[in-house]
């Protein structure tokens, strides 16, 4: 039963995909290598996208960039498609060499 307090569904409300599932998926190599998590954490465009508790998970005391790429494409994907558009976004913005990485692994 819908309550006051949730939003009307929206496009942008809508589950990641499978399609950019697999694309952050086969970027992941890239990603570790070529960037820092929480640079990318830090510059969302969206700073409401992750929750306090996501972003302990995420940053963790004494994890490798790997472990933390690992939380962060764990998370990243139960936040909808506006999550992956969001993503993009900030990717294109900090390190657009990534952004064409994201581009050939969509074909």
């Amino acid at each position: 039963m819908a309550t006051g307090t949730q939003k009307a569904a929206s496009p942008d409300d809508e589950p990641m995909d499978d399609e950019h599932r697999n694309i952050l998926r086969r970027c992941r190599e890239a990603f570790v290598k070529d960037m820092d998590p929480v640079q990318v954490l830090r510059e969302m465009v969206d700073p409401h996208l992750f929750s306090a508790e996501e972003k302990i998970k995420i940053k963790g005391n004494g994890l490798t960039r790997e472990e933390q790429w690992e939380n962060l494409l764990e998370i990243l994907p139960r936040k909808g498609a506006k999550a992956y558009k969001t993503f993009q976004k900030t990717i294109a913005e900090i390190h657009p060499h990534l952004e064409t990485t994201i581009l050939k692994a969509g074909k």
